[in-house]
């Protein structure tokens, strides 16, 4: 075979090749976006928690208020 011939068990094998890295590409991004969704969870739970604390906690300041005035 001289150069300029298209061997077709490279080609097959460049695209098995490929589409393996495409695969593995897709797992890599989805373990990404996995790990970036569950971040973003914990995140929206963290604030939720810090607003019930604030919320909490200006209860318990009127509450205080209210007493010391009667």
């Amino acid at each position: 075979m001289d150069q300029n011939t298209i061997n077709p068990d490279i080609i097959c094998q460049q695209a098995i090749q490929a589409k393996l890295n495409v695969y593995q590409a897709k797992e890599h991004f989805e373990s990404v976006l996995k790990m970036y969704n569950d971040q973003m969870d914990n995140l929206i739970n963290l604030v939720s928690l810090m607003k019930n604390r604030i919320l909490e906690l200006e209860q318990n300041k009127k509450e205080i208020e209210e007493s010391t005035l009667t």
